[in-house]
């Protein structure tokens, strides 16, 4: 089974379920995506996303969400402390934050430890192979025992550690800062196909609403080096929360 996601209202909760899609079979390229031992640098089409961890598949997680619906006209993270207040369990995503506005992502994850949220960070193997990895001053402010996973296509799913994660934490929903909006973020988000510039790396992609999750996050916790505004706009998803604006002053430490 392979994802598209139904929502059903029941009074302020929404459960999610996958839905049946038939795999593309053309995306089916190269050795399945796995566990990054030693970061390699490898070429286009040699890596696609492992179908076995596709929604549905044999070893895919497979989420049960009840997640609060905030109001994205409020401000992002009073809206995360009301959902907190009703219950939802969150899990911050630091996708690829190499680029991403220092000012923004490190009050996140102060935020997210004063809470109590669990965070999980995502480099992609082609940029460690290069020996690039996330700045020390973002590191410096992650707990100790932070998870770092190195992924070996676009989409943090496509890693069977970023599975297990989920599995051993539950969470109800994701919250999401990095880069680039129209790449990595948009398939860790709502994977993609044939329609994607990014297709011809590793074929067809799968993101977090596909599996029933829903992702809340605001423009300014998502860098983009092309066309910010476009691409953001493009993540686009009833399960998606775009918040309208963030705190500037307030601080979390």
């Amino acid at each position: 089974m392979y994802g598209n996601v139904s929502q059903k209202q029941t009074g302020h909760l929404y459960q999610t379920k996958v839905v049946e899609k038939k795999p593309n079979e053309n995306s089916l390229k190269g050795r399945p995506s796995g566990k990054v031992e030693i970061p390699l640098r490898h070429e286009m089409g040699e890596i696609h996303f492992d179908r076995k961890l596709a929604p549905g598949g044999e070893k895919s997680i497979i989420p049960v969400c009840n997640a609060y619906k905030p109001t994205t006209q409020n401000e992002f993270y009073s809206e995360i402390e009301r959902a907190l207040s009703n219950g939802v369990k969150f899990v911050l995503c630091l996708i690829d934050v190499h680029f991403t506005d220092k000012s923004k992502v490190i009050p996140l994850i102060e935020f997210c430890k004063k809470n109590n949220i669990e965070i999980i960070n995502f480099d992609y193997v082609q940029i460690v192979a290069t020996g690039r990895k996330t700045p020390d001053e973002i590191k410096k402010h992650l707990p100790e025992d932070t998870t770092t996973i190195i992924k070996e296509t676009l989409s943090i799913f496509s890693s069977p550690e970023t599975h297990e994660c989920l599995r051993s934490i539950s969470p109800d929903a994701l919250i999401f800062a990095g880069e680039i909006a129209g790449c990595c973020v948009k398939a860790s988000a709502m994977g993609f196909g044939e329609e994607s510039m990014y297709y011809c790396w590793h074929g067809e992609e799968f993101g977090a609403v596909q599996y029933g999750y829903p992702i809340y996050t605001q423009k300014d916790l998502i860098f983009d080096d092309g066309y910010p505004e476009k691409d953001y706009q493009n993540l686009d998803h009833p399960l998606i929360y775009k918040f309208k604006s963030i705190a500037e002053n307030k601080t979390y430490a």
